[in-house]
């Protein structure tokens, strides 16, 4: 599995959850799905987001159980690593999604430097993935 695999689907699940989000309170707050459009009801229009909100909420199960199932297996590659700094910056990254900085912090490391682990780290993962 591709390292940036994980991220992909991250942003997926944060736009279908910014959709819903936007959809329910459009819901709550009965503002027009089209604005340009005059309804005279809006049972039909608070019936067509309750349902797309349903639907992007099925959508949303299967993707974060599908991300869960990508973090398990990228956990399992990452740990044939055999340098654990690497290990740690992987994990820190793909697992737990952290930014550079963070990782930097959480590690006391200067940025540069987890950034040349991480060059080492990837280069560490791919050619364990290959020898599998």
């Amino acid at each position: 599995m591709k390292l940036n695999e994980v991220f992909k689907k991250n942003k997926l699940i944060q736009a279908n959850e910014d959709h819903m989000q936007q959809l329910i309170y459009e819901s709550l707050h009965r503002g027009p799905l089209m604005p340009d459009r005059v309804q005279t009801s809006t049972t039909n229009i608070t019936e067509k987001r309750n349902i797309e909100i349903s639907e992007i909420g099925k959508e949303l199960k299967k993707e974060r159980q599908e991300l869960e199932q990508m973090k398990v297996d990228l956990y399992h590659n990452i740990n044939q690593i055999d340098d654990d700094l690497e290990k740690a910056v992987l994990r820190y990254r793909y697992l737990q999604l952290l930014k550079w900085d963070d990782i930097a912090e959480k590690m006391n490391y200067d940025r540069r430097y987890v950034l040349k682990i991480h060059k080492k780290a990837k280069s560490s993962y791919y050619s364990k993935l290959d020898t599998k």
